[in-house]
């Protein structure tokens, strides 16, 4: 099944068929970055952010860091980020670069089916984030990433 689109490559790609170190990351179009926080939308909410339609699916591979850049545009951004209720294991750690004079933060991520949030002010940040996935012991984790910029 053809069902994420892979933003290193630019195209549709095949989780259960692509077997290189970039298998299933990309914008997730099916039900992989789903959460409980989610479930109280009511009818005819507009979708958008917390339904889940501009979350990254950064899939972690054991044995195996990956890291993806982003470029979003200059002020305050809403970083959000969890494991997604799909996820047999409940931890990941997930770094996140967001600027040339700061360290990268580690950001343990706990706890299936729950959104996690940071706020990075305009002038604390850099012209792009660098999400890195450090190798992890297993692989099943639904690990959901979404960056928005704030009025």
């Amino acid at each position: 099944r053809c069902d994420y689109f892979n933003l290193r490559h630019m195209k549709w790609e095949c989780a259960m068929l692509d077997r290189d170190v970039w298998q299933r990351w990309g914008l997730a179009v099916g039900k992989e970055c789903r959460f409980d926080r989610m479930a109280g939308a009511k009818a005819g909410q507009p979708r958008g952010f917390d339904a889940g339609d501009d979350w990254l699916w950064m899939h972690p591979n054991p044995g195996v860091a990956r890291s993806l850049t982003l470029t979003p545009p200059p002020g305050r951004l809403l970083v959000r980020y969890g494991l997604a209720k799909k996820s047999r294991f409940s931890n990941v750690k997930l770094l996140l670069d967001a600027g040339p004079s700061k360290r990268p933060q580690t950001l343990n991520v706990h706890g299936v089916g729950q959104i996690h949030e940071l706020t990075l002010p305009a002038d604390q940040r850099g012209a792009s984030l660098t999400f890195t996935v450090p190798e992890q012991p297993h692989d099943w984790r639904h690990l959901c990433v979404a960056v928005r910029v704030l009025p």
